[in-house]
């Protein structure tokens, strides 16, 4: 609600609640019942007018969700905005002179204003040369290219797409004319080669990058031609200006139609966002390509909607949808995910394909969403490439479950009832059956004990250190050599248990392919979560997976046997018993169900409709897996509980992320006999290598 002080009281007198609501959601929104007027309430999902607009009083008044106030309140509530600028945004509305108080107060400058001015200048004349290069007889090859993917002018004038001459010195000696000095150029990221003054553009589309304040602070440049060097993108350097991790591709311009409309697209690359705005969808921003971040879903909370999570259709686009739902969640953003497109891989294809009626084609596509306890129930029934009917596994049902448990918790009652309905036709077991499972995985927090209340009640320290028997005098003098022997003959057998494990995994054809470090450090958590409840539940706070699939699936029966027993701090002898049993009673075939019933069952694998989107990184269980478990099991049955150590555990826990990330890089960038490994390959590699040696990880100084 806005602020009560006399600016506030005396600006919301002066406005017209009937004319600041005709502004914001038109004039045709708004129907006159007897001495007030009705709308339908922009609040929530309203079919028959709620929203009461009282003239007399000034105010205005929904019946259903009760959001209520004068006409500040209204535009402060709608367009998510501080009381200070609702104020001046009726002021503007209604032509109300601003309070000599507030004509007088300084506006907010913000900080990269007053350090770059400079360079900010420079950005901007240089995305205006880009620009205007576009218009002129530099940038025919350019026109030609945006004329063929059928971007309209007014779409190129909205985005400000340039193009970049083919001589990478035009644009320096524009801007040095201009009276920059080389020190900005540099600065500002713009030279690539100071001795020559050269551009790092050439003959390429220039798309110019703003941050949230709407200023140029960085571009990308695409290849017009297969003939042309290098990659499709050539991106911009990390500058002090411009940090891509940070950055959304059109946020600035999204922001305020994303409040009005209460919903904003999240894309992977510029031409996807393009598509969006040529098919009149203006509340969309894109990642360029990078992995969603903290500072990314900062800036989508920062407008209060629901974001919409459109990746694209293919796998990799459907693995990025996956991994961006537990940073949503864990910041209570609100998220749906958009259904894998059935006529493109991406929005540009979709309105491509779509030809005349592309536009309407990527508008009803985009609204055919689920959230996302049913994404992840989607992934998991896409197996090789099709759509099952039936999540019959138990291994399976629990591994979904596992993972789709916080989402189900974070839904309303009426779409938990909706979902449940779903998973019980998938699975075969009854609501009450997958309530009573999933109600086993949400763990209360005050059951949780850190690594660090753990190793205090474990180890002595100066706290506890009274109930520690060699603290006590008269004890010290009757200790027990031989036991403190056997104590040290028990951990030198841990200790080769816990080697032999290495051994087991490193040996296994599973294991073929993997970093070596990440399965060492796999291994360890793996240990960890069995001789310690704290260090299971750290393990699944930070929303981590185990790359290794036997892991992964050794860890869904571990978090079943927690779940069961809260009292339980580690595991026992019975527990490796019974997961060696539910490992061994897996290898039953599963009886394939008769043809007739998988078309009765048809209506639900078309809920999940994609052929060719979404598939799962489904685990099932294969001989080689149960070969290499099973033994595994009876090493981990030896280890005793004391030998989990809490301090090692979690550096292992912030080390996995790092080994995962160098893996993959790994993976990506094998080299064949005699290539070299490339610059930017290089340099992801030796800052994963510098942050695992921060963190007390061991580094491989070649690939």
């Amino acid at each position: 609600m806005a602020s009560s002080g006399n600016i506030f009281k005396e600006i919301a007198a002066k406005a017209s609640i009937l004319k600041v609501i005709e502004a914001e959601l038109g004039a045709n929104r708004i129907v006159k019942k007897g001495n007030s007027y009705v709308c339908l309430c922009p609040f929530h999902e309203d079919h028959s007018p709620s929203m009461n607009i009282d003239v007399r009083r000034n105010t205005f008044h929904c019946w259903v969700d009760d959001h209520k106030g004068d006409p500040i309140a209204f535009v402060e509530q709608y367009e998510h905005l501080s009381p200070m600028e609702a104020l001046k945004k009726v002021c503007s509305i209604c032509s109300i002179p601003l309070p000599q108080e507030l004509s007088n107060r300084k506006e907010y400058v913000p900080t990269v204003e007053r350090e770059y001015p400079e360079e900010l200048k420079a950005l901007k004349e240089l995305s205006h040369f880009y620009q205007l290069t576009l218009s002129s007889a530099l940038g025919e090859k350019g026109r030609e290219y945006l004329a063929s993917r059928k971007i309209p002018q007014e779409v190129i004038d909205h985005f400000g797409i340039g193009f970049a001459p083919e001589d990478p010195s035009e644009a320096i000696r524009s801007l040095r004319g201009l009276g920059y000095e080389v020190s900005t150029l540099e600065k500002a990221g713009i030279l690539v080669n100071s001795s020559k003054l050269t551009d790092r553009y050439s003959s390429r589309i220039m798309f110019p990058i703003e941050d949230a304040y709407g200023h140029v602070v960085g571009f990308s440049g695409r290849k017009i031609s297969s003939l042309q060097e290098g990659g499709k993108y050539i991106n911009y350097p990390e500058t002090a200006l411009f940090h891509k991790s940070e950055i959304l591709y059109h946020f600035s311009k999204a922001k305020e139609t994303a409040r009005k409309d209460g919903y904003i697209y999240l894309v992977e690359g510029f031409m996807d966002v393009i598509a969006f705005v040529r098919a009149g969808m203006n509340s969309v921003v894109g990642t360029m390509g990078t992995a969603l971040t903290k500072e990314h879903v900062s800036a989508l909370k920062s407008l209060g909607v629901e974001v919409r999570l459109c990746l694209d259709s293919d796998e990799p686009g459907q693995i990025g949808d996956e991994r961006c739902c537990p940073l949503l969640l864990e910041a209570k953003v609100p998220f749906r995910v958009v259904r894998p497109f059935k006529t493109g891989k991406d929005a540009d294809e979709v309105l491509t394909n779509g030809k005349e009626k592309g536009k309407e084609a990527l508008e009803d596509a985009s609204k055919r969403l689920y959230d996302p306890f049913l994404f992840l129930l989607g992934r998991a029934l896409k197996k090789d490439g099709v759509v099952r009917n039936k999540l019959s596994d138990p291994l399976e049902v629990q591994a979904y479950l596992t993972k789709a448990s916080p989402y189900y918790f974070a839904l309303d009652e009426i779409s938990r009832a909706r979902d449940l309905e779903i998973l019980s036709k998938v699975t075969d077991l009854s609501n009450d059956v997958l309530k009573d499972a999933l109600s086993q995985k949400k763990i209360p927090l005050q059951e949780k004990e850190t690594p660090k209340q753990e190793e205090r009640r474990n180890y002595p320290n100066r706290d506890n250190y009274r109930k520690w028997d060699y603290h006590r005098k008269e004890e010290k003098e009757q200790i027990n050599y031989s036991s403190m022997a056997t104590f040290s003959n028990e951990r030198d057998k841990a200790a080769g248990n816990i080697n032999d494990c290495y051994e087991l995994v490193r040996s296994s054809s599973q294991g073929e392919g993997f970093y070596p470090y990440l399965l060492e450090n796999e291994t360890n958590l793996l240990i960890s979560t069995c001789l310690s409840r704290a260090a299971y539940l750290d393990f699944e706070a930070t929303r981590n997976d185990y790359s290794f699939a036997p892991f992964y699936l050794l860890n869904n029966l571990i978090s079943l046997l927690y779940a069961k027993d809260s009292n339980k701090t580690s595991l026992t002898r019975n527990d490796y018993a019974s997961l060696a049993k539910s490992l061994e009673e897996s290898n039953a075939p599963e009886e394939k169900e008769p043809e007739e019933e998988n078309r009765e069952e048809s209506s639900f694998s078309e809920f999940f409709d994609d052929e060719e989107g979404t598939s799962v990184e489904t685990h099932t269980l294969s001989e080689e897996d149960r070969e290499l478990l099973l033994p595994l099991l009876e090493r981990l049955a030896n280890l005793p509980s004391s030998f989990y150590d809490p301090t090692g555990f979690q550096r292992d826990l912030k080390l996995h992320t790092y080994y995962c990330q160098l893996d993959a890089l790994l993976r990506q960038s094998k080299l064949q006999d005699g290539e070299k490994e490339s610059i930017e390959t290089k340099q992801k590699r030796i800052l994963l290598e510098r942050n695992i040696r921060r963190n007390g990880g061991k580094v491989v100084s070649k690939v």
